[in-house]
């Protein structure tokens, strides 16, 4: 059985998020038209709708509201932390 509803790409963009005031920056990759991952040291809790702006190539930007629905904190560097976002506004 898929989990998976819509098709990801592997692409990676440089991304900006925030909620509440507080600011940060992150790579985005894993996209699709249901959502996207971010790799981040500083995840926000599952729950935080947040504001994503993506760097597209060609000087492209995109702006996108999220809420996070899974948070992924390891000590190991190596290790692909981040968030995993549903899309609730594109």
């Amino acid at each position: 059985m898929r989990r998976r509803q819509c098709q990801r790409f592997t692409k990676r963009f440089e991304s900006t998020f925030s909620s509440d005031g507080l600011s940060y920056r992150g790579i985005s990759s894993d996209l699709s038209a249901g959502g996207l991952f971010i790799r981040t040291q500083n995840g926000f809790m599952p729950g935080t709708i947040i504001d994503i702006t993506i760097y597209l190539s060609d000087n492209k930007v995109s702006s996108i509201k999220g809420i996070v629905r899974r948070t992924i904190k390891v000590p190991l560097t190596t290790a692909k932390n981040g968030m995993g976002v549903e899309l609730i506004e594109r």
